[in-house]
């Protein structure tokens, strides 16, 4: 049979860790794909630039993990698009992780198509997107679009402009 399982676990010290991975009786044997992400430090697919589009494959229980660099007031756009000829052949699922980890800030699941929308950055730093199948247990085509709003300079009232014009 193809069934998914998995799990998330917060880790709370440094150290090594182990992962045992067996059927739930312990009597059967085969073959298996085993998918870790850790998050933040995870990076599949780098982001440079403002926009970025990619077309992928899932996998049963696969997980794709893009990476970008932002700064507060930028603001991002995600979205997840089931591309397959078969209407509703899996479910896509977008999570948005900050630069220290920890829980999702944001996430989207939905058929055919997830999307975080216009996403206010609050701390600067590296993001990390978690695209995933919502239950692991289908495969497909998808394909990720990604837009960042980058925030608007500013000048510190401290600041001292200067400005030289040459007339000639």
């Amino acid at each position: 049979s193809n069934t998914v399982a998995g799990f998330r676990h917060n880790i709370d010290e440094t150290g090594t860790y182990k992962v045992i991975a067996s059927d739930d009786g312990n009597n059967r044997t085969g073959s298996y794909h085993l998918y870790f992400v850790l998050i933040p430090g995870a990076n599949e697919y780098p982001i440079s630039g403002n926009n970025f589009v990619i077309s992928e494959t899932f996998q049963r229980g696969d997980m794709d993990t893009y990476t970008f660099s932002a700064k507060a007031g930028d603001k991002v756009t995600i979205t997840m698009v089931d591309i397959n000829e078969v209407p509703n052949s899996f479910e896509p699922r977008i999570e948005l992780f900050g630069p220290s980890g920890g829980q999702f800030l944001r996430y989207s699941q939905a058929p055919k198509t997830a999307k975080i929308e216009e996403y206010s950055i609050e701390e600067g730093g590296i993001y990390t997107i978690l695209a995933t199948e919502d239950d692991g247990n289908r495969i497909g085509d998808y394909e990720l679009t990604f837009k960042k709003e980058v925030a608007p300079s500013t000048v510190p009232a401290s600041s001292m402009l200067s400005l030289l014009m040459i007339f000639i």
